[in-house]
């Protein structure tokens, strides 16, 4: 059974001072393989930062890492 990661457990995931930023990365790890993102969270996503409300003061922690993201 697939399970949908959904906009705010990316925001957690992204945003390191998120009170559940710790929880979600152990999810995550726990979900590997199982979790699907739905392309309407990341097109929310997109709409939150470019409206302002989501500001990206670090953008090379989405440009640096390894390797990808197994979700």
């Amino acid at each position: 059974m697939a399970i949908l990661i959904e906009t705010d457990l990316i925001l957690s995931l992204i945003s390191p001072e998120d009170k559940r930023h710790n929880v979600i990365l152990r999810l995550i790890d726990k979900l590997s393989g199982k979790a699907k993102i739905s392309p309407y969270s990341f097109m929310e996503l997109n709409l939150l930062i470019e409206s302002g409300e989501v500001i990206v003061h670090l953008f090379q922690n989405f440009t640096s890492l390894k390797q990808p993201l197994k979700i």
